[in-house]
């Protein structure tokens, strides 16, 4: 047995063809998602991850998001993270010493105590 993203099981007992159109109709659903904002209830734009960044700083997932929050484009791709150089060393989660715990966010990590691992 097979699960797709909506949940649907997908079995091997099924006859192959019903297999197929499910397979078929879960692949035309998720392509053809879409978002409505709800700061910007008449904007909606699909769900395809094509990141910008936008000059507040923030990533959005494209650049139909970066328009309907109504946010000039800095540059294509994940924005930066922008850290202080400050030496405050903390222990992430993922056992590595970082410089701050700014730092560890923007890889990913969680806290796990203050002061190198």
């Amino acid at each position: 047995m097979y699960a797709n993203r909506t949940g649907a099981a997908i079995t091997s007992e099924m006859p192959r063809r019903s297999r197929y159109i499910l397979l078929q109709f879960v692949s035309y659903s998720f392509e053809n998602c879409v978002a409505v904002d709800a700061e910007s209830p008449g904007c909606v734009c699909n769900y395809n991850w094509d990141p910008v960044c936008g000059a507040d700083g923030k990533t959005y997932g494209n650049k139909c998001a970066l328009d309907c929050a109504k946010v000039a484009l800095l540059s294509t791709g994940e924005c930066p993270c922008k850290c202080p150089k400050n030496l405050a060393p903390v222990c992430g989660n993922d056992g590595v010493t970082y410089d701050n715990a700014c730092l560890m966010k923007c890889k990913g990590a969680s806290f796990a105590s203050t002061g190198p691992c």
